[in-house]
């Protein structure tokens, strides 16, 4: 999912400026769409990973990286379109979402098919 998010945002990083406002917000939607499926995601795995007398943790954790996100991103958005374009605030993103696909693949824990017990250290 984050691969593919990545790649909508890459689009639209250079697409941005040249394409019609609708295809604009076509291809944000198919990148919030990916958003929605990997936060859908998030909450169900970040509990998983941790022991069953720290799933709660895990989902706190989860939920403050969210807010701090939430938090920052606007500002964050607003700074770089003031520095840059549209293109750079999708570039943004398209980067975000190239890292955090990076990190899943290279950190995740497969916990398909494993018992919870398994899984903690």
């Amino acid at each position: 999912m984050l691969r593919l998010l990545a790649a909508a945002h890459a689009i639209l990083s250079q697409l941005a400026l040249q394409i019609e406002p609708i295809e604009v917000v076509a291809l944000a939607a198919i990148g919030l769409y990916f958003i929605s499926m990997l936060l859908s995601g998030l909450y169900l795995y970040v509990p998983e990973i941790y022991p069953t007398r720290m799933c709660a943790l895990g989902v706190e954790v989860a939920s403050a990286w969210l807010r701090i996100g939430a938090i920052v991103g606007p500002s964050l958005v607003g700074w770089i379109l003031g520095a840059s374009d549209l293109g750079g605030v999708f570039l943004m993103f398209a980067i975000a979402a190239a890292i955090g696909s990076f990190s899943v693949l290279t950190f995740a824990i497969e916990t398909r098919g494993r018992v919870l017990e398994e899984l903690a250290p």
